[in-house]
């Protein structure tokens, strides 16, 4: 049977995966093809081209110092890679009130702005959208890059950004476009 990555995300999130790094047979889960930067100021943030579970695609998370063990973070499809290409990011309002409150026991984020919807998956009540967002998870205003059930009721793993790092994500996207 063959899945989709955004199925074998879900079922990570779900925790049906123990991890996307190494199966309990023994057999490598992911390939690094290419490395095209690493973004992180204080983390070991990279962009990089993987094969996860023999699907190759654009992939930015945080990574162990050697590579051998990711972290957080998110994935995205040429399309995606694509759209991002084309966004113009003046920048985080330090000044700007916060749209919507979302909480979940313990946590809660608050979104000032929506920067882009790159995809949406699933159907009925089960739609999530994979956006750029400026959120706040309680420690400061970031570039947020996860998926979203389409009613904000949940979020998948996904990965947050210094202004900085996103925009040196945002070269990288637009260099592999050219």
């Amino acid at each position: 049977m063959k899945l989709t990555f955004e199925q074998l995300e879900e079922m990570y999130e779900s925790g049906q995966l123990d991890d996307l790094t190494v199966s309990k047979k023994g057999k490598d889960s992911f390939e690094i093809v290419e490395i095209f930067e690493k973004i992180g100021e204080k983390k070991n943030i990279v962009f990089a081209y993987v094969d996860w579970f023999g699907k190759k695609c654009y992939d930015l998370r945080t990574w162990n110092k050697d590579m051998s063990k990711p972290y957080k973070g998110i994935v995205f499809s040429s399309e995606e890679i694509e759209k991002i290409s084309l966004l113009s990011f003046p920048g985080i309002n330090e000044e700007s009130d916060y749209r919507h409150l979302y909480e979940w026991g313990d946590m809660s984020a608050k979104i000032f702005e929506n920067l882009m919807l790159l995809s949406e998956s699933g159907e009925g009540d089960n739609v999530w959208n994979k956006e750029i967002n400026i959120v706040d998870w309680g420690y400061g205003k970031k570039i947020d890059l996860r998926r979203w059930k389409k009613d904000y009721s949940k979020c998948s793993k996904g990965i947050c950004l210094t202004e900085n790092e996103f925009n040196k994500f945002l070269t990288c996207a637009c260099n592999i476009k050219k």
